[in-house]
């Protein structure tokens, strides 16, 4: 009966995932055919240290730079900062944080100016390209007549101090090396104006007839699982879903997990005191801004159990821990992220016997479900093994893919075999997938967006960009500040798992041969005006908190900003990990 599965998502970047759904009507990432592309615009994405999925991007970098002979493919990095991918790439455009979607629209700019755009794939598959009326008969302002009055490359300039010029000749590139794509990462969508940046990017794709084409962006398919049987709620449960999410902000129009908001909403038992937490494999007291205040706030919380195999800094203030396998010891179904866009999963099987007295959290809660009886325990499969043997079932009564067998038990034995399925090819065109929007089509204006805006306040006057993808300023800071903040991940953050591993540890900063401690990168002009030299510790100070680390003189980081890598700062999380730096998110409140 609890409405409350929370995740952390919304601490990183779901932007991109809003963003695809309102454009395109997919709420998810999307797989993109880098072996056929011929140019990729990356807007801060970390296309080659921490895009997922890892193991593939390293071997899309070698596909990009070598795969067709005599053919190279151009990459561009849009990033403020030197990293990884921009010392990889062909060129790399210095960008003000937070403004890649004006960049965006200003490329828009000159494709729609000098036609440069597919115009059949606009005409044919897009919404709201043209201004258009309403069924009240109010005109609505259209992308095309946005992007030329607003976003032209002067103006567009001024935002994001990359030079006019730049912008005329990336947009030209972009246009006359087809198939060509826009990917958004990190860069763009973790920003507070990310959905509109990410859809000032992807719009980018519409305009160059990237959508479900050969060398351009693909939605990815799933295996055919049979569907989860349906739960038996009883009078509680039904009860306990009527109530609001203890996390959620109406607000905000798509935000039915706003995880920052969980810190307020725990302080005051708002909208009721919660009673019982259960942590799977998440370790907020270390990941969230400003832990330490959500840590107070956990205290409050009469009831804590973790899952996680690791004593991480969440674990610690549990009052039950129920430790989970690690990954060679455990069975489990495997969906890779957005990558190949035909369907696929492996079914991971433990290679070793568990060394500790461990039980997989799958495992777990079916028995706890047993115990409960009743109701639940009728809505649970008998056990973990069954629950995944009953989802597969579906893939094989499907007749498709790599693996088939007469009967379900010899399709089982040879999925154990191989190890996975897959289903290949990909198929281009078909729209009712790759578009399943209100219109059916690509919508620049996006009507999904509109509609939620009336239901919240109906009759109310919108602007005309609200449903348009357009360049939202950052919010000012809360007090003056001498320098802004950017944090970022590298290939061994491994999503905050990584710091508990010593070889990991050791190559963690590549880039710039550090490892063992945390660093801050500053430009070396503003280090020279502070007196700071390489290998100085210096202080980080922001609402309260402060960090003590080494300072790295970089001249790949924007002047007025400095960087600093997420991982370190662990106070548990086992001896390769502990004590070792100031953990950054301490510094973002």
């Amino acid at each position: 009966g609890s409405p409350n599965d929370l995740d952390q998502e919304s601490l990183r970047s779901t932007g991109d995932k809003l963003a695809h759904y309102l454009a395109q009507g997919v709420h998810d990432r999307l797989a993109y055919d880098w072996e056929r592309t011929r140019y990729v615009l990356s807007f801060g994405a970390g296309l080659f240290e921490s895009f997922p999925p890892t193991a593939m991007m390293l071997r899309v970098h070698g596909e990009l730079r070598r795969g067709t002979p005599g053919r190279r493919t151009k990459v561009v990095q849009i990033d403020p900062r030197l990293g990884m991918t921009a010392s990889k790439a062909d060129e790399w455009v210095q960008i003000e944080p937070g403004t890649g979607g004006a960049l965006a629209l200003g490329l828009a700019h000159v494709l729609i100016r000098e036609r440069l755009y597919d115009e059949d794939f606009v005409r044919r598959h897009t919404f709201g390209f043209e201004g258009w009326t309403d069924s009240t008969g109010r005109p609505q302002l259209g992308f095309h007549d946005l992007v030329l009055s607003r976003y032209p490359p002067e103006a567009v300039s001024k935002i994001t101090g990359v030079p006019a010029e730049t912008i005329e000749r990336l947009a030209r590139e972009f246009a006359g090396n087809r198939p060509a794509i826009a990917v958004a990462g990190r860069g763009v969508a973790a920003h507070a104006n990310g959905v509109h940046g990410v859809l000032a990017v992807h719009a980018l794709n519409a305009l160059a007839g990237s959508i479900d084409a050969p060398g351009g962006v693909m939605v990815q398919r799933h295996p055919p699982f049979a569907a989860w049987p349906a739960a038996e709620l009883d009078d509680r449960s039904r009860r306990g879903l009527s109530r609001p999410r203890i996390d959620e902000d109406p607000d905000i129009p798509f935000g039915p997990s706003v995880f920052p908001r969980l810190a307020d909403r725990l302080e005051r038992g708002d909208p009721y005191p919660l009673k019982a937490l259960l942590l799977y494999y998440t370790n907020p007291l270390f990941s969230a801004p400003n832990p330490e205040r959500l840590r107070a706030t956990f205290d409050r919380i009469p009831f804590i159990v973790s899952f996680s195999p690791f004593m991480d800094e969440s674990t610690v203030q549990a009052d039950l821990v129920r430790p989970d396998h690690t990954y060679l010891e455990r069975w489990q179904i495997e969906e890779p992220p957005p990558s190949t866009g035909f369907p696929l999963f492996s079914v991971r099987q433990p290679v070793v016997e568990p060394l500790h007295d461990t039980m997989s959290t799958g495992e777990a809660l079916i028995r706890i479900a047993q115990g409960i009886g009743g109701a639940v325990a009728r809505s649970f499969p008998t056990g973990e093994i069954e629950m995944i043997r009953d989802l597969v079932r579906g893939v094989h009564q499907s007749g498709r893919g790599s693996v088939r067998g007469a009967t379900f038990d010899e399709f089982w034995e040879k999925l154990l075999a191989v190890g996975g399925w897959w289903d290949p090819p990909y198929t281009f065109g078909r729209w009712n997938e790759a578009l399943p929007t209100p219109t059916g089509k690509y919508e620049f204006f996006a009507t999904r967006l509109d509609a939620r805006l009336e239901e919240m306040s109906p009759g109310g006057r919108r602007g005309d960009e609200d449903c348009l993808p357009h360049h939202q300023p950052l919010p000012a800071p809360v007090a003056p500040a001498l320098f802004r903040l950017r944090s970022y991940t590298t290939m061994t953050h491994a999503e905050g798992r990584g710091a508990n591993q010593p070889h990991l540890q050791e190559l963690f900063g590549v880039q710039f041969d550090r490892c063992w401690e945390p660093w801050v990168e500053i430009h070396p002009e503003d280090a020279r005006a502070l007196g700071v030299a390489e290998n100085d510790f210096v202080w980080l100070v922001s609402g309260g908190n402060r960090a003590r680390v080494r300072a790295v003189l970089h001249e790949g980081t924007p002047r007025g900003m400095v960087c600093q890598p997420l991982e370190y700062g662990h106070t548990a999380y086992g001896r390769w990990a502990a004590g070792r730096g100031v953990n950054v998110n301490r510094l973002v409140t």
